[in-house]
């Protein structure tokens, strides 16, 4: 008789998959728990900005008449926020790259789509307002009246190396984006900057740190034989407002990619996600994919293109062979047939040149933001399977156009 009382065997297998998912919610959790914990220590949670933003405003309303009513201290007041804002978006920039030197870089991945497409919003916004900060320090450096000359031509110089800037960088995120969309792919972002975190940065750091005292320098004798009280506490004030809702935006849209987060924790809780699965889903959706995979999966998409024309080029064989078959009385049958081959060749051959233009377009991105020496030994085993792959790619887009030729002379033949 059987013992029913026996115990049963453990599932060794089960075991050890709960207990990975248990450790990928408890991750999670904590990821959130120390974002969250983050913002209290700082102090600077939504509400404080809020709150700061409402009792800056609340002081500065009741100013502003007196302000507009008197044309010196409102036009000392431009000059000072041209100046002042100049002096400390410089310094802030010097202090990023100064933090990422020490750093020494970071992750080489590449952004996930929530996360690219909160980056794309912040570099368009980014350009956006620079172009009109530079157009209206030149308006100012233009229009208004200064003490001396030397402070004019400061102000204008420094608003059209702010133009010039903006200009490049929206003519080659212009052209860049003209080169997707011909390609019909989405542009990648990595999360390194173009800047080497190097020799690079430190160059950078040191550009940035010489204009901001400049800037500074310049605000300074600007002011020295005015009341300077009033005009610079209201350039502060507005700079201020200014910085509040642009970080109040910030946390907003960082609020977006808060969310992969969340659905990822409540998809193990709702699907039973298995542990691979939520890894998968980890790295697709939060993390993104390493450089070195995402390289190894534009050569993957290209053999698989190589491999397509040469099924076609097969089966393109195959229908000539039939073609040459027809009796040369029916002429009319055997162009309409060749000519439905041809079509399709050309397709296959297009489909598959325009992919091997986009893999170069992407891997050109790559270079122009991937400098390190380790990144230069990825690219190099790269372009090694690269070139293997084009060569294989050649030789089948040979065969296809000597086939495509041998149809043509088919598909003119007349009645």
């Amino acid at each position: 008789m059987e013992n029913l009382t026996a115990p049963k065997p453990l599932n060794l297998s089960e075991d050890s998959t709960s207990s990975e998912r248990k450790l990928w919610l408890d991750y999670l959790k904590s990821l959130n728990d120390r974002r969250l914990q983050s913002a209290r220590n700082s102090g600077l949670t939504d509400y404080a900005l809020f709150a700061l933003l409402g009792g800056v405003i609340y002081w500065a309303t009741p100013r502003v008449p007196k302000l507009l009513s008197t044309p010196d201290i409102r036009q000392s007041t431009l000059v000072s926020i041209v100046l002042l804002g100049d002096a400390l978006i410089y310094f802030l920039f010097a202090y990023a790259l100064l933090v990422a030197y020490c750093k020494g870089g970071v992750e080489h991945r590449v952004i996930p789509e929530v996360r690219r497409r909160v980056a794309n919003i912040q570099v368009w916004i980014f350009l956006f307002l620079s172009l009109i900060y530079s157009l209206f320090q030149l308006w100012v450096g233009s229009w208004l009246i200064f003490p001396s000359i030397f402070i004019r031509w400061s102000i204008l110089g420094l608003g059209l190396w702010w133009l010039l800037n903006i200009v490049l960088g929206l003519s080659k995120r212009a052209k860049m984006i003209k080169q997707a969309r011909k390609y019909k792919i989405l542009l990648p972002n990595f999360t390194v900057s173009s800047i080497d975190p190097n020799i690079g940065a430190v160059v950078y750091i040191f550009t940035l740190g010489v204009i901001a005292i400049y800037s500074t320098i310049i605000l300074v004798i600007y002011l020295h034989k005015l009341d300077w009280i009033a005009p610079l506490s209201s350039a502060t004030i507005i700079l201020m407002i200014l910085a509040i809702a642009g970080i109040l935006f910030q946390r907003g849209l960082n609020g977006a990619t808060q969310a992969t987060y969340d659905t990822l924790e409540r998809d193990i809780l709702l699907d039973h996600l298995t542990a691979d699965a939520i890894r998968v889903r980890f790295i697709r959706d939060t993390l993104g994919s390493e450089t070195a995979r995402w390289l190894d999966g534009l050569l993957a998409n290209l053999k698989s293109e190589n491999d397509d024309l040469e099924i076609l080029d097969a089966k393109a064989r195959k229908l000539f062979e039939e073609i040459n078959k027809i009796a040369p009385q029916y002429a009319t049958e055997r162009r309409v047939r060749a000519e439905k081959v041809i079509e399709d060749l050309k397709k296959g051959i297009e489909k598959r040149k325009s992919v091997a233009e986009g893999i170069v377009f992407q891997a050109k991105l790559f270079v122009e933001t991937h400098k390190s020496q380790k990144e230069h030994e990825v690219l190099n085993r790269w372009i090694d399977d690269f070139k293997l792959r084009t060569e294989e790619g050649k030789k089948v887009l040979a065969d296809c156009t000597q086939l495509l030729g041998e149809l043509k002379i088919i598909a003119d033949q007349r009645r």
